[in-house]
């Protein structure tokens, strides 16, 4: 994967990209676009593989943050870290496309905010 292209792909653009590719596959209207050379930023080939790397990243950073949380992290060094792993949670159960997510991504998003919402409370107050 290039590092000149940084920008993230949003599902809809994804999802418009293999749409398009499909189209191209059973000699519909609205084909693939692919270049030669080829441009990253508009190859529907090179946007749909963008996002699914993007995707594995961002689903391994969330298992690293799960295996920590897993292992007990102390409250008070961590606090940060939990904060931002509750954040993206709740940003991909409230803003996902619901055609993005399985079943199983749902749950485990929010048995992710509850073991966040858990480690969160003041020692005291942890049930």
């Amino acid at each position: 994967m290039s590092d000149l292209v940084k920008i993230p792909i949003t599902p809809e653009r994804a999802a418009e990209a293999v749409q398009r590719l499909i189209n191209s596959h059973f000699g519909n209207a609205n084909g693939a676009r692919c270049r030669i050379p080829a441009d990253p930023e508009n190859d529907d080939d090179l946007i749909a593989s963008r996002f699914v790397v993007e995707a594995r990243e961002r689903i391994a950073q969330q298992d690293a943050e799960i295996a920590m949380l897993r292992k007990g992290c102390p409250y008070e060094e961590e606090n940060e870290t939990l904060k931002g792993l509750l954040r993206r949670c709740y940003e991909a159960l409230t803003y996902a496309n619901p055609m993005s997510l399985e079943p199983q991504d749902i749950e485990r998003h929010k048995a992710v905010i509850a073991a966040v919402d858990q480690q969160l409370q003041p020692k005291g107050e942890q049930g």
